[in-house]
Order: structure tokens, then C-alpha cells, then sequence
């Protein structure tokens, strides 16, 4: 028998910790839609205002990853590990990360999502590759991971229905930073997956959804706890994202960046931060060897052309145009620029990633509601990284764009992600903290 929304909504009103039923009724209210707007709305403000026990966030994430469809990975060999990041401005590391933990033995099912707001989404980087198809049954999902190693995608519409609603409800509620209501969404989708294992990457800086470093430590070492709870394997990792990661903003342009990495070019910021998550990737999976053997390995995965085969393969089993692996000019290009250059001599102490996200959507790179087109040739490449000295005069980004006016818009920001100083800044790692069950 299914206990009433206001009773619910009461319980958790007053402080009480909900059960495992209570919750299950809650989020089949949720889907079913036998919860209005209005009552699902009350909930979360309660949530939102009481917060949730470790145990309610276990059965909360629990229960929403049981509200659709799973995607089984029987049959097809292990180990399989997926990868999440929270985020960020420049962040293409899922477009290096799955073929190189692929060409060392590892299988990568990744389902991931669009951008919006001022960071780029996974998704809408790979469809500017011509012809690539992100949206996948889940037999042809299974069958792309059994051929080539790794498959990304788009969630089918039957999975984490309740996470769909849920997140909707949130943005128009205020109660989208909540800490347990976060770490529900991110992990219910995740753990839909079946893979043996998850790597996790929080960002943290101007650029994130986490701008403070101990609350992006919090937030990671609690879904590491939830997947654990679920009985997955997982290390998850804090990074810095004060600037962007990586030189190039936008989707074709972080697709080229990719290639590169992929080719053994990338900058060192991006394969800081993907080595890392490979080799806990290598962990995980239970590869032999030490550290030192795993980014051996990496390392000869990308000097053989290995990784990039796969990249390659992976292309044209979705349906996309594998020959920019070899000809990255075989992607879209926005055709309008502007430069910006250093105003004096001395040293780049600011690059806020944040600036520089707003002026790679404002250029054209993202939306602001979901379903907006992008344009896939726009966005900001960058010459300089914090720390590095400069001539007056001297070039620090190109903005691009297929449109006058988005091009003045991104510029305007742009012109304000920048501080130069006399006095030389220490360059930071990217990799912040690493954090274990036992961390």
C-alpha cells in the first residue's frame, strides 16, 4: 500500500528519516505521476531544508536507478569501466580517456549528456564529427562495445525516468545544489550502467559546478560512498578547473584537441588529468602491474597509433566520419575570429575558466534551454596557460564564431577572463586529490 505524498512530505518536513518504502513510494509517485508537480516540488524543498542521511541517500539513488530500464552488460567481456565528470570549460577527457583505456584492454561503456549553461557536453562535442550517431538502442549500444572497446551515447528516454522529472523540477524550485539531491542524480544514472567499476572526476574552480575545493571533496568522497553502497568499485579524483582544461574551447575545436592528445600532442593539463583516471581505470580493472607499468602502457597505447585506432574504429561503428582522425580540417570551422592579445607585458596570473566558458556560448558553443542548437565550429582556442610570461602584444585567444553579433558577445567576455601581473604565479597541478572507499 502506498503511504500519501502529504504524509511523506510531513515526514520529511519535520526532520524524520524516511525508509526504504517511504522512499521507493516517493520516487514511483515520482514516475508514475500520481505525484503533481506541486507535491514533488514540496518534497524536494524538504529534502532541500532537512537534508538526507547517508541511508536515504543510498535508497533515494537506489530507487532511481530502478525506475527505468538498466542496461545489462552480460556477455560481453569484462572489465568494463565507465567514467563521470561533473563537468567543466574544456573538458574533453571522456574523447581521450575511453580509447585509450580501450587499447589497453579495458571496456568503456559511457552514456553521457549534452551541455548547458557555460559548460560543453559530451554529446554535442561528438556530433560535430560528420555523420556520428549518439543515439543508440541498447542492442546496438552492447553491440558497438563488444566490437570496438568503448561506446559513448546518449540515455535512452526508458532510462532513470525518475531522475528526468526529478532534475526538471529542481532547476525550477531552487533546490539544485543540494548535495544529496547532486549525488542521487549523478550516481542513479551511472549505476544504471552495469560496468565492473567507475572512475569519477569533480571538478573544482570557476569553471565547475563546485567552485570551493573541500565541498568538491565532499561531494566526490559521498559518491564514492554511494557507489560503494551499490557494490561498485570506484575511485574518484578532485581537479582543478580555475582555467580551462586543455587550449581549446568549443565542440569541434576540443574534437581536434582529442585527436591530438590521441596522436601524442595533447597539452599537459589534459593528460594529467586523463593518465590518472586511466590508471585507476587499470586499477580497477585488476591489469597487472604498478603504477609505473599502467602509464607505461598508456603511454605506448598512444606512441603506436593504438589509441587513435580505436578512436577510429569507434567513429565509423557510429556512423561517423573516421577519416578526421587522420584530416581533423574534415571538421566544422567557424568562419569569423578575433583575437585577443596581452595589453601589456608581464605574466598570465588569470584565465578564468568561467570568462572563458561564457565566451565560447555566448560565440555560439552552447544553449540555454535544452533542445537549442549549437554551432559545432565556434568557440575559443588559447595560445597561453597562468604562469606563462608575455610580450605587450602578443596573441592569448581566438574566439570563433558563424555569426557578427555572437561574435561581439563572446568577445565582450573573453576580454574578462584575463589578469596580467609583474609578479610570476607557481603553476598548480590539475590533479588535486585522488579519494578511495578508504579516503
Amino acid at each position: 500500500m502506498k503511504t500519501s505524498p502529504a504524509f511523506l512530505i510531513a515526514r520529511k518536513r519535520d526532520g524524520k528519516t524516511l525508509t526504504r518504502k517511504e522512499i521507493r513510494d516517493f520516487t514511483h509517485g515520482v514516475t508514475s505521476m500520481s505525484w503533481t508537480d506541486a507535491q514533488v516540488g514540496a518534497m524536494l524543498m524538504a529534502i532541500y531544508l532537512k537534508g538526507l542521511t547517508g541511508n536515504e541517500m543510498a535508497d533515494l539513488t537506489k530507487a532511481m536507478m530502478e525506475s527505468g530500464e538498466q542496461l545489462e552488460l552480460n556477455g560481453i567481456p569484462p572489465c568494463r569501466i565507465d567514467k563521470h565528470s561533473t563537468g567543466g570549460v574544456g573538458d574533453k577527457v571522456s574523447l581521450v580517456f575511453a580509447p585509450l583505456a580501450a587499447a589497453v584492454g579495458i571496456r568503456v561503456p559511457m552514456l553521457s549528456g549534452r551541455g548547458l549553461g557555460h559548460t560543453g557536453g559530451t554529446l554535442d562535442k561528438l556530433e560535430s564529427i560528420p555523420g556520428l550517431d549518439v543515439s543508440l538502442s541498447v542492442d546496438r549500444f552492447r553491440r558497438v562495445l563488444a566490437e570496438t572497446g568503448m561506446v559513448i551515447a546518449g540515455a535512452e528516454a526508458r532510462m532513470v525516468p525518475a531522475d528526468r522529472r526529478l532534475y526538471a523540477l529542481r532547476d525550477v524550485t531552487a533546490t539544485i545544489d543540494h548535495l544529496g539531491l547532486i549525488v542521487s542524480s549523478i550516481m542513479s544514472k551511472k549505476l544504471a550502467v552495469k560496468a565492473d567499476g567507475l572512475v569519477l572526476d569533480v571538478k573544482t574552480g570557476s569553471g565547475a559546478f563546485t567552485g570551493d575545493q573541500e565541498n568538491a571533496r565532499n561531494l566526490c568522497r559521498t559518491m564514492v560512498m554511494m557507489a560503494e553502497a551499490a557494490g561498485r568499485p570506484v575511485t574518484g579524483f578532485v581537479t582543478r578547473m580555475d582555467q580551462p582544461l586543455g587550449m581549446r574551447i568549443g565542440n569541434a575545436l576540443e574534437v581536434e584537441e582529442a585527436l591530438a592528445a590521441l596522436r601524442g600532442e595533447g597539452p599537459e593539463d589534459l593528460m594529467e588529468v586523463t593518465f590518472a583516471l586511466a590508471e585507476a581505470a587499470m586499477e580497477l580493472a585488476r591489469i597487472n602491474g604498478n603504477q609505473s607499468d599502467h602509464k607505461h602502457a598508456l603511454r605506448t597505447a598512444i606512441d603506436s597509433g593504438k589509441a587513435l585506432e580505436v578512436f577510429a574504429r569507434w567513429i565509423h561503428a557510429q556512423n561517423g566520419d573516421a577519416r578526421c582522425c587522420e584530416d581533423p580540417s574534415r571538421l566544422p570551422r567557424a568562419s569569423l575570429t578575433q583575437d585577443l592579445r596581452a595589453s601589456r607585458a608581464g605574466f598570465l596570473t588569470t584565465l578564468d575558466a568561467l570568462k572563458i566558458g561564457l565566451a565560447a556560448h555566448a560565440a555560439g558553443a552552447g544553449r540555454d534551454r535544452p533542445g537549442e542548437p549549437v554551432d559545432p565550429g565556434s568557440g575559443v582556442v588559447l595560445y597561453h596557460k597562468t604562469g606563462d610570461r608575455l610580450q605587450a602584444g602578443e596573441p592569448l585567444a581566438t574566439l570563433y564564431s558563424s555569426n557578427a553579433g555572437r561574435l561581439e558577445a563572446g568577445f565582450q567576455h573573453l576580454a574578462r577572463a584575463v589578469q596580467i601581473s609583474d609578479v610570476p604565479v607557481k603553476k598548480e597541478p590539475t590533479v588535486l586529490f585522488r579519494i578511495d572507499r578508504q579516503s
